[in-house]
């Protein structure tokens, strides 16, 4: 969304909609994570048949700790207390119907979702334009039928309701940093950490962004990420919204690990990730590293763990040495969700927002 260009509006009430069928299913699924994802397995979980919190993770590789990562993503789901049941959506592009087998960590995530009291109530497997029942065993190739996500039942409701269907390419790929000469840092000055007055002012200049307006002066807004503290507050800044009262200091480390009961500013988080992301590409390295960790962190808050990582590993290529980067890292690559991501009261919704 073009921070430039304020927008109204918003989206998809969670806990009222349920599916008929594997294309609401995919839908549904694409309107809350804004695409539909690949390589992945996308678990939807239950309050009695209406459809609650989406949980993204990657396919596991064979050489996972099969038991481990069963009980991880059981949990993850099991923070939704008013879940009692998970529908499973395998999405692999490789997939072919009639497989002879299914694959090894799958009766151990069954098996794990069931001693979280949360069982697989359904499961489908889509490649391309086709659904099937999942796992292999259960259902026949002759099973396999065409799928249209985008134009299902439950997906024009979502639309009608202001939902979006489908992220941009842009929202996906990550800015190319401008190659700076090593002079170019000087103009981006780092203040000093305890010149109070002038973090003040620096936030109020955030503040104009996170409100809708342009991020012309990449210099002003920039110069000071390298500083943590500073980089901190302005996270918390966003997420509590621009016109929020300041939070204390218990509340920033919920805020900081996506764990709040409430949900954050998701407009004022979007604008965020626009403004550091538009950052990035002018901004010597390490301010532009700096600017794609905070986006990255904003992706994984909204549940995009692919994308975080691909602004982390650009973040990387630009200063290795970034802590901040390196924690986010560690996060994304444990497959750890953020909490916002796990309930569908807290979740980033694609498309126009109040």
């Amino acid at each position: 969304m073009d921070p430039c260009t304020p927008t109204p509006t918003p989206t998809l009430a969670p806990g009222t909609l349920s599916a008929r069928g594997v294309d609401d299913l995919l839908g549904y699924v694409g309107h809350a994570l804004g695409t539909l994802p690949r390589q992945s397995l996308v678990l939807v979980t239950l309050e009695h048949r209406l459809l609650r919190a989406v949980v993204r993770v990657d396919l596991p590789g064979h050489a996972d700790a099969q038991g481990r990562w069963a009980r991880t993503v059981a949990g993850v789901c099991r923070r939704d207390a008013r879940a009692t049941a998970v529908l499973a959506l395998v999405l692999d592009a490789s997939a072919e119907p009639g497989a002879a087998a299914a694959p090894p960590w799958w009766p151990a995530l069954e098996d794990a979702l069931c001693r979280a009291d949360i069982p697989v109530a359904e499961a489908w497997c889509s490649a391309g334009e086709r659904a099937w029942p999942w796992p292999p065993g259960r259902g026949t190739a002759s099973q396999a039928r065409a799928v249209s996500p985008e134009s299902s039942v439950l997906s024009l409701h979502l639309l009608a309701q202001g939902s979006v269907w489908g992220l941009r390419d842009r929202d996906v790929l990550v800015p190319p940093p401008r190659r700076a000469a090593p002079a170019d840092a000087r103009r981006w000055p780092a203040p000093d950490p305890q010149d109070a007055a002038g973090r003040a002012a620096w936030q109020d200049a955030w503040r104009t962004v996170l409100r809708g307006g342009c991020a012309q002066d990449h210099e002003l807004l920039a110069g000071p990420l390298v500083l943590p503290a500073w980089r901190d507050a302005l996270v918390v800044l966003a997420a509590c919204g621009p016109d929020a009262a300041a939070a204390d200091g218990a509340a920033r480390e919920p805020i900081l690990t996506a764990s709040t009961p409430e949900p954050p500013d998701w407009r004022s988080l979007d604008r965020l990730w626009e403004a550091c992301r538009g950052i990035a590409s002018t901004a010597p390295a390490r301010h532009a590293a700096q600017a794609l960790a905070v986006a990255a962190w904003v992706s994984w808050a909204r549940g995009h763990g692919s994308a975080a990582s691909a602004h982390l590993e650009a973040a990387e290529a630009l200063d290795p040495r970034d802590r901040f980067g390196s924690v986010l890292r560690a996060v994304t690559g444990a497959g750890l969700v953020a909490g916002w991501a796990t309930s569908p009261e807290t979740a980033w919704r694609a498309g126009p927002r109040r």
